[in-house]
């Protein structure tokens, strides 16, 4: 991954920080990714009092963000923890819910850079010359969307999406399935008009 891309195309010129645990505010400057001992790592490479650094990301089987220094890289368990492997996990990266302005102020922006990756970052299709529409790319992190959450009475094809009130506190997976968003758009009110309407459920 090129550092200008990520500068220009998905921070695009703005600066993106996050407020650590000492109450530091740290910019980060890229996200990257590396090959080591047969591994892809992901890193962002940070600033703090004027200092740079790189710090990688990795991710225990309850997604538990952990962090650390290139010194420490050598201490991984690649048995037991992994790099960015989700959504979630990339936008804990980027800062979570510790993202803020160069001043220590909340800030989203993490969100919007998040939305950035997942449009811009993908390969053509098999046979496609060049590159006209969303149709001739494979976009991986779109797959990782979730886009909607059916309720029980939504579903009218098959339960392939229900899932057991037990899943809020055990780690067993959800059940999920793709579908096209294609056909999808706001549901207009009795009079035809956008105004004031609004999202009814999915059926």
């Amino acid at each position: 991954m090129k550092t200008d891309w990520f500068k220009d195309i998905i921070l695009q010129d703005e600066k993106l920080y996050y407020k650590d645990v000492d109450g530091q505010i740290i910019n980060i400057e890229y996200l990257n990714s590396r090959s080591y001992k047969g591994h892809t790592v992901y890193y962002t490479n940070e600033i703090v009092n004027r200092k740079e650094q790189k710090v990688y990301h990795f991710f225990d089987a309850n997604s538990e963000h952990y962090t650390v220094t290139e010194d420490e890289l050598n201490s991984v368990d690649f048995d037991n923890f992994h790099t960015i492997d989700s959504l979630f996990e990339l936008y804990n990266a980027l800062g979570g819910v510790y993202c803020c302005d160069e001043r220590g102020a909340g800030s989203e922006l993490n969100l919007g850079v998040l939305t950035q990756m997942v449009i811009n970052v993908g390969y053509k299709k098999n046979g496609r010359s060049q590159i006209t529409s969303a149709d001739d790319v494979v976009q991986p992190l779109k797959d990782k969307f979730i886009a909607y959450a059916f309720n029980n009475t939504a579903v009218k094809c098959g339960a392939k999406n229900i899932n057991s009130s037990s899943r809020w506190s055990d780690d067993k997976p959800l059940n999920t399935f793709k579908i096209s968003t294609r056909g999808l758009g706001i549901q207009l009110n009795a009079d035809h008009s956008v105004e004031d309407s609004e999202l009814t459920e999915f059926s």
